[in-house]
């Protein structure tokens, strides 16, 4: 357990030291070890055929909010709140720098894919830093030389630039490392604004929008979604080092979220409906 004064220390660090991961926790390294040996094409392809028939589990939006009450993030170096702290603290900071709403519901829900350890998917396939697979990984992915013991470094094509795609063939044809990404994408796509969905899709893909690799994969028009993701990004880090949010502070969250238009279905179901009832912190 943290000392108050680590704890303020660590609340009054400045957005720019964080993702420290060469001062990161035993943990994270450990995470990214796991994260970067299992996480291959294979792998990626056989997690789509699992999950993406969206039918596990029918939860309201507020009910699977309420399950990441539970989870604290293996990969993040710099907290150790609970998701929907996370969460809330993520859309507060949008509504207090007067973005539109669809944007304060999409850093409510940003990490609402971290649901699949509900089902039993261990950390290292739900978060972190996600990056292409199916072609050469770039250095600077955080902890890169996990990558040695990837069994995708045996096949010569994945190993070359651009691997198993076409040059220019934007990220809508690249298959990215599984997590909760790219399966609240699926789960929210028919709910919100385009800008959105590149927000929940790629905010984990910092080689793209914070280092600006794989460059030669991309459209010319994908500009503008990588400068969303960085601000989106930015936003939640920013905030990160405020204090856990009260019940009192996410009210205006909240009233906001129930009056806003917001994903019909989460947890992989078809039929699950936000109703303004069930999202309401007591």
């Amino acid at each position: 357990m943290q000392t108050k004064e680590a704890e303020q220390s660590r609340l009054q660090k400045p957005a720019s030291e964080f993702r420290d991961y060469a001062n990161a926790e035993p943990r994270v390294a450990e995470f990214y070890r796991l994260n970067h040996t299992h996480q291959t094409l294979d792998f990626v392809l056989e997690k789509k055929r699992d999950y993406l028939a969206l039918n596990r589990k029918t939860l309201t939006v507020w009910e699977a909010l309420e399950f990441l009450e539970t989870l604290v993030d293996d990969s993040d170096p710099d907290i150790d709140f609970t998701q929907i702290e996370h969460a809330v603290q993520t859309a507060e900071a949008i509504r207090a720098s007067n973005q539109p709403r669809w944007f304060i519901v999409t850093g409510l829900v940003h990490d609402l894919g971290k649901m699949l350890c509900l089902f039993g998917e261990p950390q290292w396939a739900v978060v972190g830093d996600t990056f292409p697979v199916g072609c050469k990984w770039s250095p600077k992915i955080v902890f890169s030389d996990f990558f040695e013991h990837n069994p995708d470094t045996r096949v010569a094509k994945y190993q070359t630039e651009n691997g198993i795609y076409e040059p220019g063939c934007g990220l809508d044809h690249i298959h990215m490392s599984w997590g909760h990404d790219e399966y609240v994408y699926h789960v929210v796509k028919d709910h919100l604004p385009i800008e959105a969905l590149y927000m929940l899709r790629y905010h984990s893909f910092y080689p793209w929008h914070k280092e600006h690799e794989y460059q030669h994969l991309l459209t010319t028009r994908i500009a503008k979604w990588s400068s969303g993701c960085a601000r989106s990004t930015a936003t939640t880090c920013t905030r990160r080092g405020r204090r856990a949010p009260t019940s009192r502070r996410c009210a205006p969250t909240t009233r906001i979220w129930s009056r806003s238009s917001s994903p019909r279905r989460c947890a992989g179901s078809p039929g699950c409906h936000a109703r303004p009832r069930a999202v309401s912190i007591r």
